[in-house]
């Protein structure tokens, strides 16, 4: 018998947008970093303009989840897992 995954929905934002795979999330970030400038979040979030730029550029391959919970944090934004057994 196969093996089943367990897939959970991204949620990004205050308007609940459904957001199912990682391109996605990243363009809702990308978003969300371009309301702002690079030395501002750079102020906020005691991360590097380069760390920034290359996040909102989509020029870092793999950022971490502190990295980008600290980006979103500073724009007012939230990331939400909910299991899709409760959506």
């Amino acid at each position: 018998m196969a093996a089943t995954t367990k897939q959970s929905t991204f949620l990004i934002g205050i308007k609940g947008k459904v957001v199912h795979n990682q391109e996605d999330i990243i363009s809702e970030i990308q978003s969300a970093l371009d309301e702002t400038t690079t030395y501002q979040l750079a102020k906020k979030t005691g991360l590097t303009c380069d760390t920034i730029h290359r996040v909102k550029h989509n020029n870092m391959k793999d950022p971490r989840i502190s990295t980008i919970l600290k980006l979103l944090n500073a724009c007012g934004k939230k990331l939400i897992i909910v299991d899709d057994k409760l959506w």
